[in-house]
């Protein structure tokens, strides 16, 4: 479809995606906190879930990309952290219900991408996922 506007998502990180991450570490904490154990027991519980949830924080970077762009001649570009746009393909594209998730190739690397509803602009997620849904092809899968 040469006549298709081109796409371009920058990266905005989601308040839904900490929210939701948030409130999964509190709940499982008083989870352990309300387990019918001995107290011993879920000191060390808690401990190492603590540790753990630390660890994971640490290791947890930004994205690895700032923008994703669908040309409209279907070409798709990538601006990576520290470096300038690099060609992609799709490979596969998904719709989970309100979140987006794309995998691209990029050379031998493969870069995964979800996008929540408020990882960007809503009109540019709304023309992705509708030239998604018309140009997908074998690549567009829908979960239902």
């Amino acid at each position: 479809m040469p006549s298709a506007p081109s796409i371009r998502i920058d990266y905005r990180p989601s308040r839904w995606q900490r929210a939701l991450s948030a409130g999964l570490i509190v709940a499982a904490a008083l989870a352990l906190l309300l387990a019918p154990w001995p107290l011993w027991l879920r000191t060390v519980a808690l401990s190492l879930y603590a540790t753990c949830i630390v660890l994971v924080s640490q290791r947890r970077s930004a994205p690895q990309w700032r923008s994703v762009a669908w040309s409209s001649d279907g070409a798709w570009t990538v601006a990576l952290d520290a470096a300038k746009e690099t060609p992609a393909t799709l490979r596969e594209a998904r719709l989970f219900g309100p979140l987006t998730a794309l995998r691209l190739d990029i050379g031998t690397r493969c870069l995964r991408i979800l996008l929540w509803p408020d990882s960007a602009g809503a009109d540019d997620l709304r023309r992705l996922r509708i030239r998604l849904a018309r140009e997908g092809g074998q690549t567009m899968e829908s979960a239902r």
